[in-house]
Parts: structure tokens; C-alpha cells; sequence
């Protein structure tokens, strides 16, 4: 994914490998409509061995208004034009494989406004979260058990933890005291989901909520807002049914099933012939900040280029009371 929140050019890197002892002609890019390059139209290379590579950068420009498409890497001499790039699946329990998908990359013109610089991020079992954010200019710092301790959280505009993060760092629990403390000076934590078992501490939150098994597996689930004034859902974006479009795989999963009143639920949704599920974004002020817990894949989202997804995330890290 290449995401561009406004107008300025992005850089795109990419490298050609030879697999014969002499290689040369041209690379180019196929752009989606609406975008173009920033600098020259094709690169000329020679490589001179089997196994050489080049690296190279090509400028691109996207359009003024929201918009998306795939680009696609391209090769051309005299043998013809050649789009594909190679990937290696290599595992001891299971034989090498070798695949060759088109050499493509997501172009996504976003029409998003953002709030805020810096976020701190805990890494709970893996996500791409954080690329996505700095794709939009953030500043993200990682935290993890050995910087925590001696890092001022009040330096962050948010912090957020990652999927099962609380199911996964056994060392959080010695440091919820510490987040807590942030969330009261005034700060905005984001909590992502996680699973109802094996977790390291029940206490979450600032105030208790129990996660259940719910959850939205239809994509295309309808999603209905509890309280469509509330800023969440309106600043700096406005959030709206459209935002929900084109979301992959699910809405949702391990939403809370019980939470104190201290807690509002946002939105609701439900999977054909089954009960709505109002736990899967719940906010709460506590003290001068606000803490969000949220069981939206956002996860599976921000990484597949889903525009809503990626306006709706911002403005959790946005919320400030």
C-alpha cells in the first residue's frame, strides 16, 4: 500500500533482478488513472551478471480527489514485457514453494484529515498498523518492555496496543498503572482486540468490560450508530455509512459482551439471523483523557487499503473528550 493523505509526491522503490548473465532495457510503471510519475517515465538498466539487481525510485504524484487503483511494475526489452515479481514460501514443514504474482502495489488517495503527530504503539501478536500510521505522517514510537519504563508517555498525542496485545506481553500488567496514569493526565489510548482467554490481566481498561466471543464475520454486515453526534464518529472526519464499504474478511471479533456504564457504545452490527453486538467500540472519558477499546479488524483493514477504515482509525487517535 502507497497511501497518500494529501497532495505530495511519494516515493516508490523497487528492485530488478537479473536471472541471466546479461540483462538490459527498460522499467516503467502502470499507473491507475489519476496518478502519475513525478519524475521520468522509464528507467533504462544493464545489469551484467546472473543475480545482479538495481535498485531504483520512481516519484508519484496522486490526484487531487480520493482515489485508488493497483500499480504494476513492468520490465521491457526485445523478449517482450514482463510484470512478474518472485516470492519465496520457505518453511521446514512444508516443501519450497516458489510463486510469481504480479509485481503490483495499492495506490490510495485518501480523503482523510488527521489530528495529532506522535503515537506510541505496543506490538501485540503482529499487525501493520504501524506502517499504515506512518504512511499518513505520523510519528510512531515503539514501546515495548525494555523503553517503557523510562519513556514520558505525555509525549504522545495517543497510544495504541495492538491486536491481543494482552494476550500475548506478559510484561503489560506491570505497566497499566503507568498507561492508566497517562489516559488520566489527559491522555487517548486505543486498545485493539483481544482474545477472551490466556489473557495477562483482566483490567483493560480504566473501568471493567468483559470480552465475549462476539463477533462479525460478514463484511458487508450493516453497521448502525448508537450516538452519531459523538465526536469519534465526526472529527476530524466525518464518518459515515460509505466508510464501512469494501472492508475484507470481517467487521469485527472478541467484542465485549458486558462494561460499565462509564463506558458508550458507538456502533452496532450483527451477522444475519443473529443478535446485534453493541461492545465493539466502547469509549470512555477517565480523569482529563479518554481511554477507546475497539474489536473492529481495523488490523486486517488499514493493510488491505479500506479508505473508511483508515478515516475512522484517525479519529480514534484524534479523541480528545
Amino acid at each position: 500500500i502507497l497511501a497518500f493523505p494529501d497532495n505530495n509526491t511519494k516515493r516508490l522503490n523497487l528492485t530488478v533482478k537479473s536471472h541471466q548473465p546479461e540483462l538490459s532495457g527498460k522499467v516503467m510503471l502502470k499507473l491507475p488513472e489519476g496518478f502519475q510519475t513525478a519524475s521520468e517515465k522509464a528507467k533504462t538498466i544493464k545489469l551484467t551478471s546472473k543475480g545482479a539487481t538495481k535498485d531504483l525510485t520512481f516519484k508519484i504524484d496522486p490526484p487531487q480527489q480520493s482515489a485508488q487503483g493497483n500499480l504494476t511494475a513492468q520490465f521491457a526489452n526485445e523478449k517482450g514485457t514482463f510484470t512478474r515479481e518472485i516470492a519465496t514460501i520457505n518453511y521446514d514443514h512444508i516443501p519450497k514453494q516458489t510463486l510469481f504474482p504480479e509485481a503490483k502495489a495499492k495506490l490510495l488517495r485518501l480523503n482523510i484529515e488527521t489530528k495529532g503527530q506522535r503515537v506510541g504503539y505496543i506490538m501485540g501478536s503482529g499487525d501493520e498498523i504501524p506502517k499504515a500510521l506512518r504512511q499518513l505522517g505520523y510519528t510512531v514510537t515503539m514501546l515495548n518492555e525494555s523503553n517503557i519504563e523510562e519513556t514520558d508517555l505525555q509525549q504522545f498525542d495517543a497510544v495504541v496496543t495492538g491486536v491481543r496485545a494482552y494476550n500475548t506481553q506478559e510484561w503489560l500488567p506491570r505497566y497499566q498503572d503507568k498507561l492508566m496514569g497517562y489516559v488520566q493526565q489527559g491522555g487517548t489510548m486505543v486498545s485493539q482486540y483481544n482474545k477472551d482467554r490466556n489473557m495477562v490481566t483482566d483490567e483493560l481498561g480504566p473501568y471493567p468490560f468483559t470480552i465475549a466471543y462476539d463477533r462479525v464475520t460478514q463484511e458487508t454486515a450493516a453497521v448502525n450508530f448508537l450516538k452519531p453526534g459523538h465526536p469519534v464518529l465526526n472529527e476530524p472526519n466525518d464518518i459515515g455509512k460509505s466508510d464501512f464499504k469494501g472492508w475484507v474478511q470481517e467487521r469485527g471479533l472478541y467484542f465485549p459482551g458486558q462494561w460499565s456504564d462509564a463506558y458508550t457504545p458507538l456502533l452496532s452490527s450483527r451477522d444475519a439471523n443473529e443478535s446485534p453486538k453493541k461492545g465493539g467500540l466502547l469509549v470512555a472519558d477517565y480523569g482529563e483523557g479518554q481511554y477507546i477499546y475497539t474489536g473492529y479488524a481495523f488490523f486486517r483493514q488499514l493493510p488491505a487499503g479500506v479508505p473508511g477504515a483508515y478515516r475512522l482509525f484517525t479519529n480514534l487517535l484524534a479523541y480528545d473528550g
